[in-house]
């Protein structure tokens, strides 16, 4: 009796340890559920079959995008415009240190948003709830097979 049990206990936990296909994780990738980072074109391409949840990524990858450009301007022209004061006779600061921290803080709000985006979109193809979220346990199936998902958040 004690071989049956741990044999549906070892089988059921491999099951469930593939029930779910696409991890997030906090850097802006994506995951499978080996801990295999993926590309952005074979995560577009994983989603492709869910639209609403292949638009809201790449919404989330377009943001991130826009969000590091602007962080990247702003600090180069921050830095080069204090270079400029320290080595030069010009007066510091001038409009591009004001530019250079506007787009810094441009990019913040940005490069925060871009996370919910790539998330929402992981959690709608694994079939996740994206707006809200108890602390259950669900019995859920995918082409990998079936298995429990503990819901904490």
């Amino acid at each position: 009796m004690i071989k049956k049990i741990t044999f549906f206990l070892i089988m059921f936990l491999n099951i469930a340890a593939h029930s779910q296909n696409l991890v997030y994780v906090p850097n802006g990738n994506v995951t499978n559920s080996d801990n295999q980072t993926l590309t952005p074109k074979l995560v577009r391409d994983i989603l492709a079959s869910n639209p609403k949840a292949l638009e809201s990524y790449n919404t989330g990858r377009s943001k991130k995008t826009i969000g590091d450009f602007l962080l990247g301007l702003g600090i180069g022209l921050a830095a080069g415009d204090l270079a400029a004061g320290l080595f030069s006779d010009t007066h510091y600061p001038t409009a591009i240190t004001f530019v250079g921290l506007g787009s810094v803080a441009v990019a913040i709000p940005i490069k925060i948003g871009y996370a919910r985006k790539i998330r929402s979109a992981v959690d709608q193809y694994n079939g996740h709830p994206t707006t809200e979220r108890v602390r259950t346990i669900n019995v859920i199936g995918n082409p990998n097979g079936i298995g429990l998902r503990l819901c904490l958040n």
